[in-house]
């Protein structure tokens, strides 16, 4: 009821300015002067069915949402490919083996000659996440022409400072390098095809302005980590909160909200996805009772392209998101829900307001 008290003022403010609106039109020599005069001008109220909808589609997009999840970490996740010929140099030369070429026009009096200059050609999958005091990395650097030669760099979970770089088959203790900030950071950098030699001069520049101590290393890593995906590939930023519900309908059943928001951007479009479940946990059985919503929406135009809910009873009570978990979910039972339901609109509504109200 209290989203239904929220639709009834929304449509009463609403017909209030229309009508004043359109008083005010009234005195106008041209009224179609302006794109939203016809709205405006329209002395009937929206419908509380289309209020609600609304309010319903413009969840992903929520001022107090896009405040509370400025004070979250997001995690990046990276896919893409790229060709460099800056991995000759330092320690990656026995990780990194030249698998293509590129091509160089050179110019010698009148005539062009090519000119090819050995190459590695690879693609990069993983994720990132800078915390305030340390950086979680977990990816995989996939050679072009051979799958099973991947290299994997990992963070070390008892030292904040160190990442671990390996081949994914290593045979011996000598294929394992452990690296620091500005060993990952020379690594993301000549994976961009930047020399080690300029990422030592940059480096040098950094620490001339202080500008190199592990904290703000790791924020220049997110940064190149970015611009890699967006230049080379895709990018997904993606936040996750969990909220505990104060006054659940029995203390003995805790209640939570989850929130899953990703951000997919290619060269072409951006996709926003939500995902807002409800949870129910029932200790004394192990199963948890979740009703899960999923909105997809297209940045550019805000519109949704993908709209569905279910209801799903699993059993193993985790803080993970059902809709997420394709093994949870499997092992569910899933019933559909009708999301044009005002009912079902209803507790959806009431979830959200709840979570980015906390």
């Amino acid at each position: 009821m209290v989203v239904l008290v929220k639709v009834v003022i929304f449509v009463i403010l609403w017909y209030n300015i229309s009508m004043n609106n359109e008083e005010v039109q009234k005195g106008r020599h041209r009224p179609s002067d302006h794109p939203v005069d016809k709205l405006e001008s329209d002395p009937l109220p929206p419908s509380l069915e289309e209020a609600e909808a609304e309010y319903f589609a413009d969840m992903a997009f929520d001022d107090r949402l896009e405040v509370l999840l400025k004070n979250e970490s997001p995690t990046y996740l990276a896919h893409f490919s790229h060709q460099t010929t800056a991995h000759q140099d330092g320690f990656v030369t026995s990780y990194f083996k030249t698998n293509s070429a590129v091509p160089h026009e050179f110019v010698f009096d009148d005539a062009i000659e090519i000119i090819e200059e050995d190459a590695f050609s690879y693609t990069l999958t993983g994720l990132l996440q800078r915390l305030p005091r340390r950086l979680d990395v977990d990816m995989t650097i996939t050679p072009e022409d051979d799958s099973s030669d991947r290299i994997t760099v990992h963070s070390d979970k008892d030292n904040p400072h160190l990442f671990y770089l390996s081949k994914e088959n290593r045979s011996h203790d000598a294929d394992l390098d452990i690296i620091d900030e500005r060993g990952l950071f020379t690594l993301l950098c000549q994976l961009g095809g930047a020399n080690k030699q300029s990422v030592d001069t940059a480096m040098d520049g950094l620490a001339a302005l202080k500008q190199d101590k592990p904290s703000l290393m790791r924020a220049h890593i997110e940064d190149v980590w970015q611009r890699l995906a967006d230049e080379h590939g895709t990018k997904e930023t993606i936040y996750e909160l969990i909220h505990e519900v104060k006054q659940p309908v029995d203390e003995n059943h805790p209640e939570k909200i989850k929130l899953f928001r990703k951000e997919t951007e290619t060269k072409d479009k951006t996709l926003i996805e939500l995902l807002l479940e409800h949870a129910t946990e029932s200790p004394e059985f192990d199963i948890e009772e979740s009703y899960c919503l999923k909105l997809v929406f297209e940045h550019t135009s805000e519109k949704n392209v993908e709209k569905t809910a279910e209801k799903v009873i699993v059993s193993g009570i985790s803080p993970k998101l059902i809709g997420l978990s394709a093994s949870r979910k499997s092992r569910g039972r899933i019933t559909k829900l009708d999301i044009d339901t005002i009912t079902i609109k209803e507790l959806f509504v009431n979830w959200f307001d709840e979570i980015v109200a906390a």
